[in-house]
């Protein structure tokens, strides 16, 4: 009777042990949404050995849309990071050239971390466009173009982020083809798994001037394996000089 009594007293203790032992061991904290904007460029690098692969689809309401895939990957660890991108597209018909559809320029992205504290990110980016889209059909610049462009990230609050671009696009064999561009986004991240967003963007050029209003969503599917799936829409709105312009962009990130 007295080693039974020794026998269940040692069962209980090891249970309470483990018990608290299980209740000790921290839960994994779900990764927040991260840069996966949809016209705005956040100021987030990847960390070592993570690798993004971006897709969008842009429907416009004059029947031209625009597929890109866009490749990134850290080079050492979230200080600089190289991407390319490749797009598709179909443009609009005008008056020069027919609507038809095939691949436009080639994008080489690099980013470097210049300020990477907690609550404030700059990193700015600089791009070269290969000349690979036609631009007799409206799929390209025809020469070499480069891009710099400037991302700010401000992380508000637990809640809140902001995110600031200012930046331009240009070739040297034509001023014509000069562009800035400047937008700025608020992100509601209440929800790590949840956001809602909004989305001002800008462009000017020598020949014209868009403004667009562009409202979404994103969520994330973060499996056991590690893997983060971000699917997302918006609805681009085009105000100011670009009133009456609408259309739906569909985004999909996978990240592993």
């Amino acid at each position: 009777m007295k080693n039974t009594k020794n026998i269940a007293m040692t069962s209980w203790i090891l249970l309470a042990l483990s018990s608290g032992a299980v209740a000790a061991e921290p839960e994994k904290e779900t990764p927040p949404i991260e840069d996966n904007s949809f016209l705005i460029e956040e100021a987030y690098n990847q960390d070592t050995g993570i690798y993004q692969h971006i897709q969008y689809l842009r429907l416009n309401k004059n029947n031209d849309w625009e597929y890109n895939f866009t490749e990134e990957m850290p080079l050492s660890g979230r200080k600089h990071q190289l991407s390319f991108g490749v797009t598709v597209l179909h443009p609009e018909a005008t008056a020069d050239f027919e609507a038809t559809t095939g691949i436009g320029d080639i994008a080489v992205n690099y980013r470097y971390e210049l300020i990477g504290q907690d609550h404030f990110k700059m990193t700015p980016r600089f791009s070269v466009y290969l000349p690979t889209g036609n631009s007799q059909k409206g799929r390209g610049d025809g020469v070499v173009a480069y891009d710099i462009m400037i991302p700010t990230t401000h992380i508000l609050s637990d809640a809140w982020v902001m995110h600031g671009n200012l930046g331009a696009h240009f070739t040297f064999a034509s001023a014509d083809l000069f562009e800035t561009i400047y937008g700025a986004s608020l992100i509601y991240t209440q929800n790590r798994t949840l956001n809602g967003m909004l989305e001002v963007i800008g462009k000017t050029s020598a020949n014209e001037s868009e403004l667009t209003l562009n409202p979404g969503f994103r969520f994330a599917l973060n499996l056991d394996s590690g893997m983060q799936i971000v699917p997302g829409f918006s609805v681009p709105i085009g105000i100011g000089p670009s009133s009456g312009q609408v259309g739906a962009f569909f985004y999909l990130s996978i990240e592993k």
